[in-house]
């Protein structure tokens, strides 16, 4: 069970740090500014850290805001 908690995660940061190497290079550092990509980052913290505060932040701050931009466009 632990074991697979740990390829969870891993396979999780490895898809982050190609999502962020993929942006870095096309989009340049300021596309990390998105609350999308904060979203992100908070919810690849918390994996690791197993913390549901910062799930629960990161859904109050950002769920409701993206739902509503993805609506809209």
């Amino acid at each position: 069970m632990i074991a697979m908690a740990i390829l969870m995660k891993s396979i999780f940061t490895l898809f982050v740090a190609i999502l962020v190497w993929m942006y870095w290079r096309y989009y340049g550092p300021q596309n990390f500014l998105w609350m999308s990509d904060i979203g992100l980052f908070l919810t690849l913290g918390a994996v690791w850290l197993e913390s549901p505060l910062l799930i629960s932040v990161n859904l109050c701050a950002f769920l409701v805001v993206e739902l509503a931009w993805n609506l809209d466009f």
